[in-house]
């Protein structure tokens, strides 16, 4: 179980630069989900996420930051 939790990585795709875009797990398509920085359910994920990383609760490497289309090549490699 626990090996399985180490080889996962959160990717968060911003959409734009308004904190806007998408989240989840790599290759759990039941985790993805938009988000927005106007949202009262996620707020900004990658600020989020950001802050986490600074005090030390999120480890950077378990974290893949995407931009534009680099989305596509990680779905594909999923189907």
């Amino acid at each position: 179980m626990e090996e399985e939790r180490l080889n996962k990585k959160l990717f968060i795709h911003q959409t734009d630069y308004h904190g806007q875009g998408y989240f989840g797990i790599i290759g759990e398509r039941k985790t993805y989900n938009s988000y927005s920085y106007e949202d009262s359910d996620t707020g900004d994920i990658a600020r989020a996420v950001n802050a986490l990383i600074n005090i030390g609760f999120i480890n950077p490497d378990d974290v893949l930051y995407m931009e534009e289309m680099e989305i596509y090549d990680h779905l594909r490699e999923e189907d």
